[in-house]
């Protein structure tokens, strides 16, 4: 967890406010930060931890509920995965490098993260600009279509927000079993202790 923390500082000293910060373990992450001498500059700062959209998938659903970006006002259509995929494109090194020298090894990672880098930055108007653009048309086209379905089934987006709560409360309760599955448990327990005496 020290390394999460060391990327958190060096990311708000950078950037500043308002960050949301994806990693694999964030909801743990979270509590990390909270008990370290981080937290006030965090809260300060408004950091937002996420767990990433596919790595929230094996997390339970209380975890997602509170940590998953679908979930997250602000997260939009980010699903958190960019380190991933960084570190897949320098995987394909592997095999062209696996005999080199250290001196060519570590100069053909050097020039993947140089041309790596250039390419993003080259990219990074048109990758502006479409996701602009596809934002634009699923708040068009979904808007469209959440309020046939809010009309259809007369709810409204508040309604939403109280079933995911409900949803979540719900879960809460479930971390302890209910007294009447205890007293059942028990209960055969004791039979099963019964039969195996007589």
């Amino acid at each position: 967890q020290k390394y999460a923390l060391a990327v958190i500082n060096k990311l708000m000293t950078v950037f500043g406010s308002y960050i949301g910060l994806g990693y694999d373990v964030g909801c743990d992450t979270s509590k990390t930060v909270m008990s370290s001498w981080l937290w006030v500059c965090a809260e300060e700062q408004h950091l937002c931890l996420l767990v990433p959209a596919f790595h929230g998938h094996q997390h339970n659903r209380l975890c997602q509920l509170d940590w998953h970006p679908m979930y997250i006002k602000g997260a939009g259509k980010e699903e958190f995965e960019g380190c991933k995929r960084a570190f897949k494109d320098l995987n394909m090194l592997a095999s062209g490098t696996r005999l080199s020298t250290a001196f060519h090894r570590h100069q053909a990672i050097e020039q993947h993260w140089d041309f790596r880098s250039l390419d993003k930055h080259v990219d990074s108007g048109t990758f502006l600009l479409h996701n602009y653009k596809q934002a634009l048309g699923i708040i068009c086209k979904d808007g469209a279509d959440l309020k046939i379905l809010l009309a259809k089934l007369g709810t409204t987006l508040a309604d939403y927000i109280q079933y995911l709560n409900a949803e979540k409360t719900y879960l809460e309760g479930l971390k302890k079993e209910p007294e009447a599955v205890l007293l059942g448990l028990e209960y055969l327990d004791t039979l099963q202790e019964l039969e195996e005496a007589q």
